[in-house]
């Protein structure tokens, strides 16, 4: 879900301003818990459910990647304001030696 925005932070952009990202998530992951959590379909594809235990292995590996995924976007929304910033100094310094001259 940290793919709706690719500057903007997770928090700052709810998931249901793209709504196909956010039904390409949940179809996949409602298919996944259904796989696992049904007792037939976990027979059929050789599952066990998940314990507790595992869902916080689960969490564990997975919130790093979220924190990775903010920390790069705030990092490029920096580099980009400077980069900005600097594009508008650039053009502004002819403006300023023009209007002297």
């Amino acid at each position: 879900l940290s793919a709706v925005s690719v500057n903007s932070s997770l928090f700052t952009v709810p998931p249901w301003k793209n709504p196909y990202l956010l039904a390409g998530v949940a179809a996949p992951f409602a298919l996944h818990l259904m796989v696992v959590q049904v007792p037939s379909f976990a027979q059929v594809f050789s599952l066990t459910t998940l314990t507790k235990r595992d869902w916080k292995k689960v969490l564990a590996c997975s919130l790093p990647i979220l924190l990775l995924e903010e920390i790069l976007k705030a990092i490029g929304r920096n580099v980009e304001r400077h980069a900005d910033a600097a594009s508008i100094a650039a053009h502004q310094a002819p403006a300023e030696e023009a209007a002297v001259a």
